[in-house]
């Protein structure tokens, strides 16, 4: 393989091959959607379509406590988070770990491999705020902490 990443562009495969088996599509581009309708669903990891157009996307994403998803980066495009519930820690190239909480926004530029995990005791709920059908890239050489 002459690539030095696997590319992807579909949010729900990637999300599917991070572990986040239970993805809702069908009910995106609400005009008001109540927190009630997504913070009482914790028994599993999940995540749902909320935002889809040719301009922007956002997806709400839970996961459950030392859950996490495989290091990427993406090319051309910046990609941030909304931590609404839970702690979660990013790796983020050339800048180290951070750990966020409720009501903490996390940038991570263009071209910066990045990993996130769910910290702590309980379920994490962030929304993910990116272009649609983002290209992940995830690196054949992983650049993460192993003891992330």
């Amino acid at each position: 393989m002459s690539e030095k990443y696997i590319k992807e562009t579909n949010a729900s495969k990637v999300l599917e091959k991070d572990g986040v088996n239970k993805i809702d599509t069908a009910s995106c581009n609400m005009i008001h959607l109540k927190s009630n309708d997504y913070m009482n669903k914790l028994s599993e990891s999940w995540a749902k379509k909320v935002i889809y157009n040719e301009q922007m996307s956002a997806h709400l994403i839970c996961q459950l406590p030392g859950e996490t998803n495989r290091t990427h980066f993406h090319e051309s495009d910046d990609e941030w988070w909304i931590v609404l519930k839970g702690k979660i820690k990013w790796w983020i190239e050339g800048i180290g770990e951070i750990e966020a909480n409720q009501g903490d926004i996390v940038f991570v530029p263009r071209k910066k491999q990045h990993k996130i995990k769910t910290i702590g005791d309980d379920y994490s709920i962030r929304i993910a705020i990116c272009k649609p059908d983002i290209e992940h890239k995830h690196p054949i050489i992983d650049n993460a902490p192993e003891k992330f």
